[in-house]
């Protein structure tokens, strides 16, 4: 489900919604995707929808689970087929509507779907390209030190938090440093790693 939400914001068909799309699904207010349970599901989808009806000026919607249940659930008899506005008739009511305004949330740069699978809340602190780029690194490397730390005890999770921790904050410590300091800390291990391949004969054909 995780995966199907980040392609929501890589491949949304209409560009300006998939520019407020992203912008949406970064915002604080709404928080990473709950896809623990239906119910949990259903009622982040619908704080999402929410966040959309305040942009177009819409009426909330009472996103209790009952509630949210009784809206969907109700016989399709009820139902009204009403007529799709043409193309022209959509684009002309996107354009009545100023997004940047209404959005409290910062554009804040690209849309990264792997990022965002990886770690939501992590992600709605990315900025520029350069910065996805080593946020996306610094996630591979976390998944990495989290399979030494289940496999050979190298690491400890409050000591994982701590990184991330960093990661999140950014006050005293950017991305890029956490990266070199990183690096050196590995570069011995992996020497090492890299001469036992030799000795172990293991990827000898």
């Amino acid at each position: 489900m995780l995966n199907l939400i980040a392609a929501w914001g890589q491949l949304y068909p209409c560009k300006l919604c998939r520019t407020h799309l992203q912008q949406q699904l970064r915002d604080p207010a709404l928080g990473p995707p709950k896809v623990s349970s239906r119910q949990e599901l259903s009622t982040w989808v619908c704080e999402l929808h929410n966040i959309v009806n305040a942009d177009l000026g819409k009426e909330q919607v009472d996103c209790m689970p009952f509630k949210v249940d009784m809206m969907y659930l109700k016989d399709c008899g009820e139902c009204e087929i009403t007529k799709k506005p043409g193309k022209e008739e959509e684009e002309e009511f996107l354009e009545t509507i100023d997004f940047a305004q209404q959005s409290d949330v910062e554009y804040l740069g690209p849309w990264e779907a792997e990022i965002y699978r990886r770690d939501p809340a992590l992600f709605a602190t990315v900025g520029g390209g350069t910065d996805a780029w080593e946020t996306k690194d610094l996630v591979e490397v976390l998944e990495a030190m989290d399979v030494m730390r289940k496999w050979f005890r190298a690491f400890t999770k409050e000591e994982l938090e701590i990184i991330r921790g960093k990661m999140m904050m950014r006050e005293d410590i950017s991305r890029g440093e956490i990266i070199d300091k990183l690096d050196r800390l590995f570069r011995p291990a992996m020497n090492v790693v890299k001469a036992g391949k030799e000795e172990s004969g293991l990827f000898s054909i």
